[in-house]
């Protein structure tokens, strides 16, 4: 047996562009909706969501490759000045004690919000009131606190999460268990009732943590030393006064780290001169005396020649011991202390030691960049390892070399001490006057040139100190990037919505199509059948018939239908035609009744017959016809057929209807009444119209089909499925039914791209001749 295969069966499973396009284009008030939803949508959350903005600064870091000529001149005091490392700047601008202290110089502490229909907006300066909180007691942090003033003196202070509540007077201390501020009012006229102010009291050490993961600082270039520090906010100018302090506090930062070496050179010295300045004080009133007393101006060649030896090396030994007292320092404090970057340099106190002078360098870089990393990664990193083992290895190679230094020193003082005992020796045998004289006068003498020194070192380090400006400075004040908001960002919002207007619908219409059964279309039809078509019924509104507009395109459709069933009858034009459907609801009854119609409108005699004795629907189409009597009894042969006969609102047509519903309807169609019936109509009637009952349901159309002339099998578009249609086919090409065809039914416009609308009407004519529109019908056909 030859195994059935439905037509066009392999353009059934091909793509085809021009279909899928009917489909969305069909449903195009889906994009419509779709478009208004999501433009009210894109209208709401631009108005409602707070907007986030970018601001931006710019700021100079001048790094160990980047020392100027001043600068080098102020190494020669102090020569760690000037060395930075630009990965290590920007740990500690971003280390939780910078961004701390910024935002204690800051009125960060309190928020103030202001509730409003899609929660609370956070206000900057423009509360009408402002908070100053007590740090010395203790303070409910991070629970809203509702504020509401009442009177041009007091306000309610309501915090929920306590239920607490109290009144106080502006710029009065307000006290409680939970908090302690003052509160000043910042209005003239008191604010409305209905607005709801609240504040809340932060924890410094979470805005601080909050602050630092907003914070983002790049290079502006692989060569560049400039950075870029930026921050995300809905509060432009509370983020630019962050910014714009942030800076400050670090350049003030590195300012102070450069004084404080100068401070304390300048301290060491002090400490120097107030020991020497006694001295020299205590000489030069004993010069002064001894030369009054004993009438003594001048000493004599070998004095002066000694004297001057004495002196010389008196000085060296001054010298030499202030040397060990500073090695001496350096060695305790080494061995002490863990901040090296306190630490006095040796070429602030006129020792010219280059390889101690880089060694501390050294080690206080190392301390710097251990510091930076604390600030960006755990105590466990590798790195961290391996900086604190250089910074020992540092440290001790400083201890051992300063140790080498405080011997060889010694041994150089023990030297200046044998030649200076050699020099006094010469100094005994002088006459007693000239050798007092000489003594008082090398004692003066050696105290002013000690004075002398430190006063010059003491001067430079106090011009150095003077003439510091910060390594770094603050390019760009603070600004918002682009000048609008990052976030919503209404072109893109718009874009958006427009992008969902056209993807949404299309998804839900190509799921929707590709899921449903139902047939949608004319072409649809061609690959599902080859069944051939009679006509296609144009979409009307519900209860429109001929009889009501004979005029008009749904008129055509039946006309045009009227003279294709002459191709579809072995001899000429049929006299009997049955019309059926798959199930109710389709239209057959609606197809019956005009089709008939238009027979009859052609001054053909025609009648009607319902044959559906199940569920007669013709009563619709002609509210006079009367189901007392009709098909029912003439098949139990109780009546004639002419008295079953019934008029309508067309003279050439007559019905009979279905008559009583009986319980045996299909024993009665399948009885020889029924084909004699038929055979006495056909020979009394130009055309034989049947309503008969649907074929899907029942099996009562079978007893009929064989005695009619043609089929008229109606699809209704839209409603009948996919499958009604295959097997309809199936059983057409195994010949089980005859003269058989399709009557496609509610054709509207997006069932029939490429037929000119049905078969090329686009018009139809009322009764009084007017056109109108045909898309003006909207319902569905009954």
């Amino acid at each position: 047996m030859k195994t059935y295969q439905p037509p066009h069966q392999q353009d059934m499973h091909s793509l085809n562009v021009k279909d899928v396009f009917r489909k969305i284009f069909r449903y195009w008030y889906y994009f419509l909706i779709t478009a208004g939803i999501c433009g009210v949508f894109a209208v709401v959350y631009l108005k409602f969501t707070v907007p986030v903005y970018l601001m931006s600064t710019s700021l100079l870091v001048q790094d160990e490759d980047g020392i100027s000529g001043t600068e080098m001149i102020m190494q020669d005091i102090y020569p760690q000045a000037g060395n930075k490392n630009l990965e290590n700047e920007i740990g500690l601008i971003q280390s939780h004690t910078i961004i701390n202290e910024t935002l204690k110089s800051l009125d960060f502490e309190v928020s103030y919000f202001k509730k409003e229909f899609f929660g609370n907006r956070e206000l900057y300066h423009s509360a009408p009131f402002w908070l100053t909180v007590d740090t010395t007691t203790y303070q409910l942090r991070g629970v809203p606190m509702r504020i509401q003033p009442l009177t041009q003196k007091q306000y309610k202070v309501q915090v929920d999460a306590v239920e607490h509540e109290q009144v106080c007077d502006f710029g009065e201390a307000c006290q409680s268990e939970f908090f302690s501020f003052k509160a000043y009012k910042g209005f003239k006229k008191l604010p409305d009732e209905n607005d709801v102010y609240s504040i809340v009291i932060n924890d410094l050490t979470k805005i601080t943590d909050a602050y630092r993961k907003n914070l983002v600082i790049k290079r502006l270039g692989s060569e560049s030393t400039l950075l870029e520090l930026s921050v995300f906010g809905s509060l432009p100018k509370k983020e630019i006064n962050f910014l714009n302090k942030l800076s400050e506090v670090y350049t003030k930062r590195n300012l102070q780290e450069k004084n404080q070496t100068a401070s304390l050179t300048i301290d060491f010295i002090n400490s120097q001169l107030s020991d020497v300045s006694d001295s020299l004080k205590g000489a030069e009133n004993q010069l002064e005396s001894f030369k009054t007393q004993e009438n003594v101006m001048d000493i004599s060649l070998t004095a002066a020649n000694a004297s001057t030896k004495l002196s010389s090396l008196e000085t060296d030994q001054a010298d030499l011991n202030i040397k060990l007292k500073y090695y001496n320092y350096l060695l305790k404090y080494l061995q002490d202390s863990t901040d090296i970057n306190s630490v006095v340099a040796p070429s602030s106190v006129g020792i010219a030691d280059p390889l101690l002078n880089e060694l501390i360098i050294e080690l206080k870089r190392l301390h710097k960049e251990r510091v930076a990393i604390n600030y960006t990664r755990t105590a466990k990193s590798n790195e961290l390892e391996l900086l604190n083992l250089q910074i020992a290895n540092a440290r001790s190679t400083i201890i051992e070399n300063v140790t080498n230094i405080i011997e060889s020193t010694r041994i150089a003082l023990q030297e200046v001490n044998n030649r200076l005992a050699e020099v006094r020796r010469v100094v005994e045998k002088l006459p007693e006057n000239e050798k007092d004289l000489m003594r008082i006068q090398r004692k003066f003498n050696l105290s002013d040139n000690l004075y002398n020194f430190l006063l010059q070192k003491r001067a430079e380090a106090g011009i150095a100190k003077a003439s510091n400006l910060p390594d770094h400075k603050m390019v760009d004040q603070a600004r918002i990037v682009g000048g609008e908001p990052v976030s919503p960002r209404k072109s893109l919002v718009y874009i958006l919505a427009a992008v969902l207007t056209l993807i949404l619908p299309t998804l839900f219409i190509l799921v929707k199509t590709s899921l449903t059964d139902t047939i949608t279309d004319l072409e649809q039809i061609e690959k599902l059948t080859s069944i051939p078509i009679a006509g296609k019924i144009v979409h009307v509104k519900s209860g429109n018939t001929i009889s009501n507009v004979p005029n008009s395109i749904l008129a055509e459709s039946f006309r045009t239908l009227r003279v294709n069933l002459q191709y579809f009858s072995l001899s000429g034009e049929p006299k009997v035609i049955g019309v059926t459907s798959t199930v109710s609801g389709e239209g057959k009854t609606f197809c019956a009744y005009n089709l008939a119609s238009i027979l009859a409108l052609a001054k053909k005699k025609v009648i009607l017959l319902e044959t559906d004795l199940r569920k007669p629907r013709l009563i619709h189409h002609n509210k006079k016809l009367s189901y007392r009597y009709g098909l029912s009894n003439y098949l139990v042969g109780r009546m004639d057929w002419k008295e079953l006969v019934q008029p309508t609102y067309i003279e050439d047509l007559q019905m009979i209807s279905s008559g009583p519903i009986p319980p045996n309807p299909v024993e009665l169609l399948e009885s020889g009444n029924l084909k004699k019936l038929i055979y006495e109509l056909r020979q009394y009637y130009d055309f034989v119209v049947i309503d008969t009952p649907p074929t899907g349901l029942v099996t009562d159309y079978v007893t009929i089909m064989n005695n009619v002339d043609v089929t008229l099998y109606v699809v209704r578009l839209d409603y009948s499925k996919t499958y009604f249609l295959t097997n309809l086919d199936k059983d057409f090409h195994q010949g089980k039914y005859k003269n058989f065809s399709l009557v496609i039914n509610d054709v509207k416009k997006h069932n029939s791209y490429g037929y000119g609308y049905a078969y090329g009407y686009g018009h139809y004519y009322n009764q009084n001749g007017k056109s109108k529109k045909s898309d003006k019908y909207q319902k569905l056909n009954s």
